[in-house]
């Protein structure tokens, strides 16, 4: 390929690639490297152009097959390191768990599609190699279901619930196991009333034995979860902060529990297209974060590669719960609206993200 300084526009700014798509330090002058994966192509017009990680690049077609591929084979195989989880339904999809005894506690999905609504949420407990053991619950109306353990043992089950003409979704929390281990189901909405908008992807977080969500990533908006009564919850606002992080894409939307590490915690968010990426949040209030994924750790739908795997080449990936096992962290992800897979991944593999 050579290595002939390509010209670019980055931000308004004129910069040069020393060498084509080089990771280096020094490979890019005037900007951040600029590595050979997911790539959003935009033609506007001759000489060709196109739209790398939020930077418009002219690049000769050549090198856009190279890179494509890169892109390509990059992409197919951190998707097969994906674990099927075997689910009593087999179009269960957007599952969460959660450590229960020495197996999985599972929710999970189902109803995909223009007739598939109402949604159904269910209950499942999973063995260590995240097969079916016992089915125990369904609820109606419920969708993407996020696990979530109470200090005092409770089982709490985060949820977004459509209105009847499935115009507004409102936020809510279950308690669907008490102390006891026994099945109820108690339901709150925790949506805010003065916001129009669909009420989803909130993200719980535990501090100091209280439990938290992250209404928004961008700006930054913490709310603390409150106990009225007995199994009866409502949220307040406890923090605001402006927080404009730099990545690849302008819209940062929540997704699964954050669970703390060794000295902040972390988060999981996706954008409209559904690429994944990290994030890391400070342990102690206001919680803001300080860290963000550069590039997608997966790309989703309409991106510029193609997977043998899904059908029509289109692919979403939505994460729904983080767990902590020794060295690793396990993302449940629902891919496409068909299947829930899980992803052991190492941390060390994750820091790499920011």
């Amino acid at each position: 390929m050579g290595s002939t300084p390509i010209k670019t526009i980055i931000f308004g700014r004129v910069g040069k690639l020393e060498k084509p798509f080089g990771r280096g330090p020094n490979d890019f002058v005037g900007s951040t490297p600029i590595p050979a994966t997911f790539v959003d192509v935009k033609e506007i017009g001759k000489p060709r152009i196109f739209r790398i990680f939020g930077l418009w690049v002219q690049i000769p077609p050549s090198t856009l097959n190279y890179i494509m591929e890169i892109n390509r084979s990059h992409q197919i195989e951190r998707i097969k390191q994906g674990i099927f989880i075997n689910l009593p339904h087999q179009d269960g999809f957007n599952g969460s768990i959660i450590p229960f005894h020495n197996n999985w506690l599972c929710a999970y999905r189902t109803g995909n599609g223009k007739n598939a609504f109402p949604f159904v949420s269910h209950l499942c407990v999973l063995d260590k190699n995240y097969q079916t053991i016992k089915y125990l619950n369904s609820y109606q109306k419920i969708e993407d279901p996020k696990l979530f353990k109470h200090p005092d043992g409770r089982i709490l089950m985060f949820n977004s619930c459509w209105d009847a003409d499935r115009k507004v979704t409102c936020f809510g929390v279950s308690v669907i196991m008490n102390k006891k281990e026994e099945l109820i189901y108690n339901w709150s909405n925790l949506s805010l009333q003065q916001e129009k908008k669909w009420q989803k992807n909130w993200i719980p977080f535990l501090y100091n034995e209280q439990i938290y969500l992250i209404y928004s990533i961008s700006p930054w908006r913490v709310l603390k979860l409150i106990e009225n009564n007995e199994n009866c919850f409502t949220t307040k606002t406890a923090y605001e902060e402006t927080w404009n992080p730099q990545t690849w894409s302008s819209v940062i939307r929540g997704n699964a529990s954050a669970i703390f590490l060794k000295d902040s915690y972390l988060g999981i968010w996706h954008t409209p297209k559904y690429e994944i990426g990290f994030f890391l949040f400070n342990q102690n209030p206001p919680f803001i974060p300080f860290a963000i994924s550069k590039y997608p750790w997966i790309c989703g739908k309409d991106a510029n590669y193609k997977l043998d795997t899904l059908p029509n080449n289109l692919s979403d990936f939505f994460a729904m719960s983080l767990n902590k096992k020794e060295d690793k962290i396990l993302i449940t992800i629902g891919e496409n609206d068909q299947c829930l897979k899980i992803w052991e991944v190492s941390i060390e593999e994750i820091f790499k993200e920011f």
